[in-house]
């Protein structure tokens, strides 16, 4: 007794985790906070280079679509290349300015007066010709001075007059000499025309025009609206909120789609590998945009839908749609506030949901084509019109939404492939080739639980109703059916459903021990799961459809078997995780709701209805639904559900009368007549 109640808290633990697990990521908003920053930063560097986005759209050789008009009066500033060739023009027509400097002059005096006295001084000095020499020589080479070794030695031979003496002899004495001991001595003290040529070009008035509607962009306009932008954001200052209001602009557009997600789809919201995979595809897109933009390509390229395809294709339209609008209102920002890129997109994502919501094969992908690529033609031919674009740009734009439709359901089935394989979650596409009854854990489940089997069936009819019926997803709900009970595959006899003998092997167990295997079919199951590589998605209904309920059939044995103080009620209860989404929920009432209706006798229409009630009620009194997401409405609606597959599967018929043996005629021949008599 003590190993299976050590064996049952192993099991306990191990499913306990997933609910630990859960309580902790519902709290920590620090990896949602970290990746919002992330996204943030990351979406702001694709932001044009310039001070201003705003005209990010136009491009040399585009017509603008708006008048564009100088707010404050501004100057046009001049490149490097035109600077540097006026600064050229304006040396070679001013002529040299020399600028008398006093200061210099007294500096130079100052400097000879200091030659002079190192020279005396080595005149004093006793030391050997040869070494006075080589000391003039380095004086001589420290003050630029240009002497030969025989004027060298004149100043150590000969004296240095006084001032009167000199200006007597002054007549005599060759001024080229002194000339070339200055030019050595002094240094160039005129300015070769200081020129101050003004960067500032061209003037624009305030209210002048810039840019005319309509108007064909060249690059000279270009400059006109880059310079007009810096004048806006001069100063550090200016830029630093030029930059937090790119980034207020950003989380402004992530609001709708945040908040959305934070109230009516919480469970995305708190399972940061499904955030991870939205911003991954947000700032792919992202990221094309800034290529297109940077090579002023069409902006029409941009595979805006295969966000909200991919999300349509994992969630559902609606997580689909306003993820798309955060996404369009980002996109239409860097596109220089671009209203075209807007609607085009708009409509276009609403196309593509709608052909999503006709199509769920893999293989019918490929008809949103049609939708996506119309939608694009359609929308860009009427903003066409309307701005009166010229036909061949028209007509190349087209071209552009058309190829932009045939590319995105590639793009899209790329994203699908690469979130299934790395990110774990389960798209339609993945389910639908789990609904293959040729897989193989199914057709291990029909040969070896055959009743089990038909039990998924019934079980996976009635998730899919009732799923469809609240809005939840109901090929989700319909798989998981068929592979909750997998685990059935070993030891199927102890399951009723394929007891077809009659006989039942726990009539010779203890209640312990059938407690025991009873629980060991939801533990093989999950195995199986993991060796057969199932989502994580699926394994979650093998996890959570019988939750912690009591097996009473057991304990009520028990209790007769024994006194009822010494029984652990805990030992008969599955330990299991309750369910934590509409669809596991959807399944446990289900699996208990088609197992109870075997039982009840001469089925009716009330005795149907009250069963699938009580059923209900007793889950919610026991607290098997208060970690899942179902509403009391819901759980309604459910239950009519329930009720009109289970009526349909127990419907009365109508009593056929017994069929008599048939009257055989005796044919009796006489003068050719044939006449037929009753025997």
């Amino acid at each position: 007794m003590s190993s299976i109640n050590n064996l049952l808290s192993k099991f306990r633990q191990h499913f306990s985790r997933g609910d630990e697990k859960k309580s902790d990521k519902g709290q920590n908003l620090l990896p949602k906070i970290i990746l919002g920053v992330i996204f943030v930063g990351v979406t702001v560097l694709f932001f044009p280079h310039s001070a201003s986005y705003r005209f990010a759209n136009l491009s040399e050789g585009s017509v603008s679509d708006q008048e564009i008009i100088a707010p404050f009066t501004f100057y046009i500033m001049k490149g490097e290349n035109e600077l540097k060739r006026d600064r050229e023009k304006a040396i070679q027509q001013v002529l040299p300015v020399f600028i008398r400097d006093d200061s210099v002059a007294a500096q130079a005096l100052k400097k000879f007066d200091q030659i002079i006295t190192d020279i005396l001084t080595i005149r004093i000095v006793k030391e050997p010709d040869t070494r006075k020499l080589m000391e003039l020589r380095q004086i001589a080479k420290e003050n630029n001075i240009i002497l030969s070794d025989k004027n060298l030695e004149f100043f150590l031979r000969r004296n240095i007059v006084s001032k009167h003496s000199a200006r007597s002899k002054s007549s005599k004495i060759d001024l080229e000499r002194y000339f070339q001991i200055l030019r050595g001595i002094l240094e160039d003290i005129y300015t070769v025309g200081i020129l101050d040529i003004d960067k500032k070009d061209i003037p624009f008035s305030h209210q002048q025009i810039l840019v005319q509607e309509n108007g064909k962009f060249v690059e000279q306009k270009a400059k006109y609206l880059y310079d007009l932008e810096e004048a806006k954001t001069g100063g550090w200052l200016k830029l630093l909120l030029n930059y937090l209001g790119r980034i207020a602009i950003v989380i402004i557009a992530l609001l709708p789609l945040t908040i959305f997600l934070l109230r009516q789809r919480p469970t995305i919201f708190w399972d940061d590998r499904l955030l991870i995979m939205i911003t991954t595809t947000m700032l792919f897109l992202l990221f094309l945009t800034f290529i297109v933009l940077h090579y002023g390509l069409s902006k029409f390229v941009v595979p805006v839908v295969v966000l909200p395809m991919v999300l349509t294709i994992y969630f559902d339209s609606r997580v689909g749609f306003v993820s798309a609008i955060s996404l369009i209102l980002l996109i239409g920002i860097l596109c220089g506030n671009d209203l075209d890129i807007v609607i085009v997109s708009v409509f276009a994502t609403t196309m593509a949901l709608t052909s999503l919501s006709f199509f769920r094969h893999r293989k019918r992908l490929a008809n949103s084509v049609l939708f996506i690529g119309g939608a694009y033609f359609i929308s860009i031919c009427t903003l066409g019109l309307l701005r009166q674009i010229p036909l061949t740009e028209l007509l190349q734009h087209c071209g552009n939404g058309v190829i932009n439709g045939i590319l995105t359901p590639i793009i899209t089935y790329g994203f699908i492939m690469f979130f299934d394989s790395i990110f774990d979650v389960t798209s339609e596409f993945k389910l639908l080739e789990l609904s293959d009854m040729n897989s193989p854990l199914l057709k291990m489940l029909a040969v070896r639980a055959p009743g089990t089997y038909h039990h998924s069936l019934l079980v996976s009819n009635l998730s899919e109703a009732a799923a469809e019926a609240i809005g939840a997803n109901a090929l989700l709900a319909k798989v998981g059916a068929y592979y909750h009970d997998i685990g059935k595959i070993f030891m199927p006899e102890y399951f009723v459903e394929n007891q077809q003998t009659g006989k039942n092997p726990h009539d010779k167990l203890s209640p312990w021990v059938s407690s025991l295997i009873l629980v060991n079919h939801v533990r093989k199951g999950i195995e199986l799961a993991e060796e057969h590589k199932l989502p994580t998605a699926i394994k979650a209904f093998i996890m959570e459809h019988h939750g912690q309920s009591l097996m009473k059939y057991f304990y009520d044995k028990a209790l007769r078997q024994k006194n009822s103080k010494s029984i652990n009620e805990a030992d008969f209860h599955y330990p299991g995780r309750r369910p934590t989404t509409k669809e596991t929920g959807i399944v446990m009432l289900a699996d208990s709701v088609e197992a109870f209706s075997r039982s009840i006798k001469e089925p009716n229409v009330g005795k149907i209805r009250n069963a699938v009630r009580g059923i209900i009620d007793e889950r919610i009194r026991s607290g098997e639904l208060d970690d899942c997401p179902l509403t009391v409405k819901e759980l309604t609606i459910i239950a009519e559900s329930f009720n009109k597959i289970l009526l349909g599967v127990y419907h009365a018929r109508i009593e056929y009368p017994v069929q008599q043996e048939p009257i055989e005629p005796k044919v009796t021949t006489k003068k050719s007549k044939v006449s037929l008599v009753e025997s």
